[in-house]
């Protein structure tokens, strides 16, 4: 399921998913449909995958409309590969929209300062340019916002630039980012959000309609559907099966056998570990040592994170 990046279509796809109208511009993003919430999960997921060899193959492409260069650029900018920064220079330095434009700048200050000096001379600064570069420092360095002759629009776009670039990184640090970031996506991802925990194109999706299918249909006693649902290696509907069971028929020992199985195929979540420890004691209490052992787990994953709210998404940040 966690594939590395391994082709330049890959990389576009990813590039385009990443800037989504309503994130910080750009054209929709991929084909399937991505709430907020659900954007983070994949973008995150995008930043722990990709490479900067494949970024640059993004930025050598040439759109007037900066659709795919402009989720790159934000990628190398993230990420903080200096070796791009020749590229993504360029990029700023053709770039006439507005909008883009100012994202870009914004980008630069999210590189390290003394990388970005090395290649000062390559940057077109003119005096309106130097105004909203100032802007930007302020806001990167939560200094006063006022007496900038820059509109409005431009201003709000530059802040949530910042505020996006934050919440994407996750309070990891930048010398182990791509690991620290894997480690908060496994171990703060919901079961059910496992198939955004892919690349553009390439995940499995959760069909809704089709949850518990097996528990609905097949016949036969609930424990008997888990079986053959385990058999399969089928976690979804294993997990769907176990939801459903709302009178609490299963008995304990198929209970910890199908989340023993579950647990060796998908990233072990504090979520995950939570509902299993609650499922044992729903149903009596031969296996409470199993029980209590992992929700203390559990416990300990969430002691590392904290969780904050913009706009509409409420997500995790690692602890300093």
């Amino acid at each position: 399921m966690f594939e590395k990046l391994n082709n330049q279509q890959q990389a576009f796809k990813n590039a385009i998913t990443f800037t989504r109208r309503g994130i910080i511009g750009g054209l929709k993003g991929y084909a399937e449909p991505l709430d907020n919430n659900d954007w983070l999960i994949q973008a995150r997921y995008i930043l722990t995958q990709t490479n900067p060899d494949l970024l640059k193959e993004v930025l050598k492409h040439e759109d007037p409309y900066l659709a795919y260069e402009h989720g790159a650029c934000w990628m190398a900018a993230l990420l903080q590969y200096e070796e791009l920064l020749p590229e993504y220079i360029g990029v700023l330095n053709k770039t006439s929209n507005e909008f883009y434009y100012s994202s870009l700048l914004a980008g630069l200050f999210l590189f390290d300062a003394k990388s970005v000096e090395k290649h000062q001379d390559e940057l077109d600064f003119d005096d309106d340019t130097i105004n909203m570069s100032l802007f930007c420092y302020h806001v990167n360095n939560e200094l006063s916002l006022d007496g900038f002759n820059i509109s409005g629009y431009v201003k709000k776009q530059i802040i949530k630039y910042f505020r996006f670039s934050e919440i994407l990184r996750g309070g990891c640090s930048s010398d182990n980012f791509q690991n620290e970031l894997s480690e908060l996506l496994h171990e703060t991802s919901p079961p059910h959000k496992v198939p955004l925990l892919s690349l553009p194109g390439n995940q499995f999706v959760l069909n809704q309609s089709q949850k518990g299918i097996y528990a609905q249909h097949l016949g036969g006693s609930k424990e008997e559907a888990l079986k053959l649902i385990m058999d399969r290696g089928d976690w979804q509907n294993a997990l769907a099966i176990i939801e459903s069971d709302i009178q609490y028929t299963l008995s304990q020992e198929i209970i910890v056998e199908a989340y023993e199985m579950i647990l060796k195929m998908i990233p072990n979540s504090f979520q995950l570990l939570e509902e299993y420890s609650v499922n044992l004691l729903l149903r009596g209490n031969k296996f409470d040592e199993i029980a209590k052992e992992k929700m203390e787990e559990a416990e300990r994953i969430k002691a590392k994170y904290h969780w904050q709210e913009y706009l509409d998404m409420r997500y995790p940040m690692r602890r300093k």
